[in-house]
Order: C-alpha cells, then structure tokens, then sequence
C-alpha cells in the first residue's frame, strides 16, 4: 500500500514537471541563453536548460529570465511555496497584468506602446523583443522624468573568462533604463576568446562599442582609451568580471533628477559565480576622513564625464589602485557627492580577484599608498602615509609645523587614587605646551599644589552643586590655551604623544572636534553595529548614537563622525565658546556632548573620530552611576524633541541597510531612534 501510494506521488511529480516544462517551452518567456549564464558549467554539459531550472533552478529562487523576479513575484502575489512563481505568472499573472519584476509595468507599457484594448500581444513579450532595444520606458517614473542623460559605461577588458564576460554585459544590456552605451576596451588579451566574443556582441547591440589595444598597456590606459569612445554626459566603471543590479542605472538617473551632483556611489554585494550572494557593502554617506583610509566607495561609481576630463583621468602609475587615486581626485573637484544606499552592483569574488583575496595583488598596496600621498600633496597637508596590518587600508599622521598651548580640563574624582593617575598622565604627555586645568572641591583646593610639584597643574575650585556641564563651561573659561581637552580621571592614556594626535586633526578648518578611542564601560551600555531596541535606557541610546557608525566602518579607522564623548575630546576654544558651550540648562549631564556635537555639524564643522589615541576605562564612567532611569528618560525625551530634524534624517554615517537587512522594521527603528512623531 505505501509504495503504491509512493509510485502514484512520484507520477503526479513527473506529470506536473512536464506539463509546466511543455508551459514554459511553449511561452517563449523562458531564456535559455540568459538562464545558462547563471549557472556556472551548464554551457558545456549536455543538460537542457529548461531541464534544469524545473529541476533544481526552481527550488533555488533563479531567475528564467532577465525580466523575471522570482523573490518579486512569489512576495507580491503570494505564490504558494509549493508552486513555481514562473509557472503561476504564465497562467494566471499575464492576464491578470501582474509585474514580472518590480520595474515593468505591463498596464503602463500597454497603454504607452501597444493598442490599449488588443490583448493578442503581451506586453512583456514586445518589451523582450522589440521595445527594450528601441528604447521604450518598462515604467511611468521612467518615463515621467525630465533628465534622461546617456550614461557611457567603461569597461577595461584583459584575460576574463567567457562566462563572467557574458554575465557582465548581459547585466547591461538588460538594464531597465534604456539610455546607454557600454564602451569596452580590450587590453590585449592573451586569451584567444576574449576577441570574437567581444565581436559578437557588437553585432547585438547598437549602443556596444568597442576597441582593441595592440600591445597589453595596463588597465589605466585601457579605462582611458574606453573612455575616449564614451559620448554620454556621465561615466560609469564596471570590472569586466562583475555585473549590475537591473534597476542600477534606473536609480541612478532617478537621483540625478533629484540632486543634480557631479559624483555618485552605490552599496553593493560580494557574489559567487552563480550570482549567489556572500556579503554587502553598506557604505556610509561620503566620509572625506574614511577615504583617506581605504576605498570605501569602491563601486558603483558614475562621475560626470567633464570632471573626469578635468582630473586627467585614470593614472597608469597607479595601476592596481586607479580607482582609490581617481575617487580620491574626483571627490577634491565634484560639487556634490551623493551615495545611493541600495546595492546596485554586484562584486565578484574570484580566486584572482582583490575582493576575497588581498594576496592576489601586492603591488596594488603600495599604489594605494602613494594614492593618498598624492593626495595629502594636493590638499597642502604636510604628513606621511603608513601602511597597516591590513592591505588596502592607510594611515595618515599629519605634520605638526605649530605647537600651540593646549589645556586639558580634568574634573577630580575622589574614587580613584587621583594625585598618582594625574602626575603618571603628566608624566607620559610628550607635548611641550599643556596645561592641565583641574576642577574640584575646596577640599582639594586647600591643599598646596605645588604637592604635585608641577607647573602645569592649575587647580580650580568650582561648586559641586553645579553640573558636570557648568564646570566644564566655566572651565573652558579659565583656559588660556586655543584647544581644549576634556578627560576624563577614569581613563588611563595609551600613548605619550595623545595630544599630538588629536591636535594634527582639530587644527584643521573644517574640524569642529576630534575625539579619541574609548573601550567599553563594562558590558552593561556596550553597544554594536545593530541597536537593542529592547533596551530604552537614555544611557544605553547616548551610546548608540555616538558609536553606532564607527561600528559599522571600522573602529580601527579614522572617520568622520556625527557626535563624540566629552570624555575624551579635543575641541577649538573659540569655537567652543561661540557657540555657547554645553547647554548645562537643557542637559546638565547625559546627552551634553552629544547636543553640542550636533551644534558644531548645524554650524558646518566636521567630526573626527581617531583610533590611533586611545583610552582604557580604569573606573566607571563619571556621573553614570548618579543617573537614574527617570533622569535619563527625560534627558532623552528632550534630546529627542530637540534634535528631531536631524535624527529623522538618521545619521549620514550610518547606513540603515544594515537594519533592515537583520529584519527589524525600519519604522521601527525610527520611532526608537528619533522619537514619537
């Protein structure tokens, strides 16, 4: 009895399998050309396609055509898990005028192009075979937009294998906006496939162009002669072994309509050979300081063509790091720079390629390098750039060429042995012209302080009835110096020239304050990329704010930042006292720094977070334990109310993408982050 109802299962399997295999075979909708890409192998074995999707490709969410989502599909028109979401569109979704992917719109294209009342002919069908390559509009945001630039896609071609080739132009020629030209150069590939298939793609599309270069010249020179085909307004740069999401160039014009820019980025994802995805790339918004670290931009870039012109283009010293050095130029000249938050291009992680394997180009390390040397020269920065640990990634020391007087503000803590951690922090400051301005009660104050035996210690006696935000005010005022430290006593120092490190950022124009690195307090206000949103505590939300974004970049690289703790923070005097200090009414305590950090940004000043002057917590953070959770609760609540504007607008270093990606709601999220609308 169970194997009878065994074989009977296993005939309704065969039976459906082949009727949907004679339903998609008789559609025409199925691309066994664009569906073979996508499988690594399938080309060179003798399995049907069509075979293969309805065996394994269905199961595995591929996509049977580049005008088929099957995530898409499944989600929007709640296709039952059981059955294929392709299957489900050619029976019911084309008369239904469902979208087969997010960007066509078959009621749109049937009204635009097509007899609106004569259903004999599927929208889809004529955008597949007629419209896309007579430039129709899939959409009516597409077609609605006033600015519809061509975009000239550069792609320097050496030694790439047929299969990733093909992916790569395919993913351009499939692209939802129909207004570009793929401009390819070959740099004299060894291999004897690279031409003819570069040959055949000529022949299928019009806006393909291509030249050969007689000699192998260096990807620089091949990007740059690519270039020199190029017509359209803006350029973009594709590896020959990557490819673009199909709504890339889409976004990006979109965008363009939107803030007419010189320089956009994109986030992207790390994929395998068959298109599966590893890992993203959540970019913050531009981070000048970051940059100067490592290529965080990477791809997807598109620059208008002009400022390129103007740059000079790719330089063939850099090979290896062409795109760091070009980056690096273009964001000293672009008048605008705007980042995409979506992942639009998809990297490919090859055993040749830099993206999993750093080894693979050695050379390119040192080209990084001189990038950002070059670099330093043309922003007039005296320093020197060092490598580090990691490949690809740089440290910049800038050249101190004045020593001005710095004060460092340190309120007494009576918890710890105060006398020894001041005179070994004295002791252990390599910088010559510091004062170290004290605050304390009277009992400290009757001492003599020439117990310390130290000239640069000035003591100060200030009422502690006041909070710890009004003697820090009135401190600042006691100061001589042009620069201001505020330390904490609870933090041990980790190098003697901690000063010097802060002040070769603070003393630039554009620097508001810098802040050192601090380890945890304990675990109990520790925090992550990802927020707790469990977790209501004012204390715990203060430090989400202030370090979420250098968790998501890197806590080991310099970057600019959106807020600092005061307790370790370099900050210019005058700027300090223009605007208004510490607002010791509104936030006496918690959220004090984070508010005049948000006031330096309203005023244009950035932000500098610098991992290379570090501190270690030797007691618990000043003033926490005092906080209790009704203090801390009204403190956020008016931080909130304050700052609503800027935090409904999130924070331009932190990329939200790493939110969602984790499943938690994005309303969520902001009502946690910025507050009860």
């Amino acid at each position: 009895m169970f194997q009878k109802l065994k074989n009977i299962l296993l005939f309704l399997r065969y039976y459906f399998l082949c009727e949907n295999f004679r339903r998609i075979k008789k559609s025409d909708y199925f691309d066994s050309w664009y569906y073979s890409g996508r499988v690594p192998g399938l080309q060179h074995n003798d399995k049907n396609p069509l075979i293969h999707y309805i065996d394994f490709g269905v199961n595995e969410g591929k996509s049977p055509s580049p005008f088929f989502d099957p995530v898409f599909y499944r989600a929007t028109y709640e296709v039952a898990p059981s059955v294929d979401p392709f299957v489900h569109y050619l029976t019911v979704g084309i008369a239904a005028n469902h979208s087969p992917c997010k960007w066509f719109d078959p009621a749109f294209y049937q009204q635009q192009y097509l007899v609106a009342d004569d259903t004999s002919v599927s929208p889809l069908k004529h955008y597949q075979n007629t419209g896309r390559q007579q430039g129709f509009y899939p959409n009516s945001e597409l077609f609605s937009l006033p600015i519809k630039p061509v975009l000239s896609i550069i792609v320097p071609v050496y030694n790439v294998s047929s299969f990733h080739l093909n992916n790569c132009i395919r993913s351009v020629l499939y692209q939802s906006y129909p207004h570009w030209e793929l401009c390819l150069v070959d740099d004299c590939s060894s291999k004897s496939h690279v031409r003819p298939l570069l040959e055949q793609w000529v022949e299928k599309d019009s806006r393909i162009r291509v030249a050969y270069l007689q000699e192998n010249s260096g990807i620089s020179v091949a990007s740059n002669k690519a270039v020199s085909l190029a017509t359209g307004e803006y350029l973009a740069f594709l590896d020959n072994d990557d490819e673009l999401a199909a709504e890339c160039l889409s976004k990006l014009v979109q965008v363009i309509n939107e803030d007419n820019a010189d320089l956009y980025y994109t986030d992207e994802d790390l994929i395998g050979e068959d298109g599966t995805q590893f890992s993203v790339f959540y970019k913050p918004d531009f981070n000048s300081q970051l940059l100067l670290g490592h290529n965080y931009i990477t791809h997807f870039v598109l620059v208008r063509k002009s400022l390129f012109d103007k740059v000079g283009g790719f330089s063939s010293a850099k090979d290896g790091a062409q795109d760091f050095d070009l980056v690096l130029k273009l964001s000293e000249q672009a008048k605008g720079i705007i980042h995409i938050p979506e992942v639009l291009y998809h990297w490919r992680a090859s055993e040749s390629s830099t993206s999993i394997n750093h080894e693979q180009k050695s050379y390119a390390d040192e080209a990084g390098r001189a990038s950002v040397e070059d670099a330093l020269q043309r922003r007039d920065i005296q320093g020197r750039v060092d490598t580090t640990d990691w490949k690809f990634f740089y440290s910049v020391r800038r050249k101190l060429e004045v020593f001005p007087v710095i004060s460092v503000v340190i309120i007494h803590r009576q918890d710890i042995d105060f006398r020894s951690w001041l005179l070994q922090l004295v002791q252990n400051s390599s910088y010559p012209a510091v004062e170290f301005i004290v605050i304390t009660d009277s009992v400290l104050t009757d001492e003599k302080s020439d117990k310390y035996d130290l000239d640069c210690v000035h003591i100060h006696q200030l009422s502690t009835e006041q909070s710890m935000a009004a003697r820090y005010n009135e401190a600042v005022k006691l100061c001589t110096a042009e620069y201001v430290v505020f330390l904490d006593a609870g933090i041990e120092i980790q190098s003697s020239n901690w000063i010097e490190g802060l002040l070769e950022q603070c003393i630039a124009d554009d620097v508001g304050m810098v802040g050192g690195m601090l380890t945890p307090v304990g675990t109990e206000h520790s925090v992550s990329t990802l927020p707790d949103l469990n977790n209501n505590s004012g204390i715990y939300y203060s430090k989400f704010v202030q370090d979420c974004s250098r968790h998501m970049n890197g806590l080991q690289f310099t970057q600019d930042v959106s807020s600092l703790s005061w307790n370790f923070m370099m900050t210019d005097r005058s700027r300090f006292l223009e605007l208004g200090g510490f607002d010791d009414n509104l936030f006496p305590g918690l959220f004090a720094d984070i508010d005049l950090c948000f006031r330096m940004r309203e005023a244009g000043y950035t932000l500098v977070y610098l991992p290379s002057v570090t501190g270690e917590w030797r007691a618990v953070e000043n003033g926490l334990a005092s906080f209790s959770e009704e203090t801390t609760a009204h403190a956020k609540k008016q931080f909130q109310k304050r700052w609503k504007h800027f935090l409904i607008g999130g924070d331009p270093f932190y990329n939200l993408g790493v939110v969602k990606q984790v499943g938690i709601d994005l309303t969520v999220f902001r009502k946690w982050y910025a507050g009860e609308c």
